[in-house]
């Protein structure tokens, strides 16, 4: 009986020496080791990749920011560019304007006895035709530097003396304004185009209808 007792009292208590449960063990120092090393590297690699999206984004954040200056300093150069052209044009602009006052006011005056006739206080009788013929034998000279205006301006002395009947005087004046005006226009310009047809019209009232239609 005593035996027994002391048979179940052993069994009910633990051996010391019973192998541990599995899954509840801690890994031995060779484990560990093994462990340690793919550890490290595991960092090592966050850590790299977490320097190059910093990378990455710096390099992007400064390009964008490269390119955002660009196109401001190409939007400030077309400005000032644009500033100025318009300021150009308007000089320009200014210059043909005095230069067109200046001859329209001599063309104006023209018709003064003393200029055309002489000193005689007996000239009173002045046509138009002698004021357009005294402005067209200046605009040459008084235009030299605007062969652009002193086309259009003798586009319109032509015109109106072919209208006269003056047609060798209105001829020579469309000449000139075709010639000046082809240097600085291209075809397709309106000024270009009225002057070649006024000079085809002169040319065919005069009987040179092969010259009318070169001329266009």
């Amino acid at each position: 009986m005593l035996k027994t007792a002391a048979a179940l009292n052993m069994a009910a208590t633990p051996s010391l020496s019973a192998p541990p449960l599995r899954g509840l063990s801690r890994p031995t120092s060779s484990a560990a080791a093994r462990l340690e090393p793919t550890y490290i590297h595991r960092l090592a690699v966050t850590a790299a990749a977490a320097v190059l999206v910093a990378l990455v984004v710096g390099i992007i954040g400064t390009s964008w920011m490269a390119i955002e200056a660009s196109q401001q300093r190409a939007r400030a150069e077309a400005s000032q560019h644009e500033a100025e052209k318009q300021r150009d044009l308007a000089a320009s602009e200014s210059a043909r304007a005095l230069a067109t006052r200046s001859f329209l006011e001599e063309m104006i005056a023209a018709p003064d006895p003393w200029k055309l006739r002489g000193d005689s206080g007996n000239a009173r009788e002045v046509r138009v035709i002698d004021a357009l013929a005294m402005a067209g034998s200046k605009l040459k000279a008084d235009l030299a530097d605007q062969p652009g205006l002193r086309g259009e301006i003798a586009t319109l002395l032509g015109r109106t003396l072919r209208r006269l009947g003056q047609l060798d005087a209105a001829h020579q004046q469309l000449q000139g304004a075709v010639t000046a005006l082809v240097a600085q226009y291209p075809a397709s310009a309106p000024e270009r185009i009225q002057a070649e047809i006024e000079l085809a019209l002169t040319e065919s009232e005069l009987g040179n209808n092969q010259a009318a239609a070169k001329t266009l």
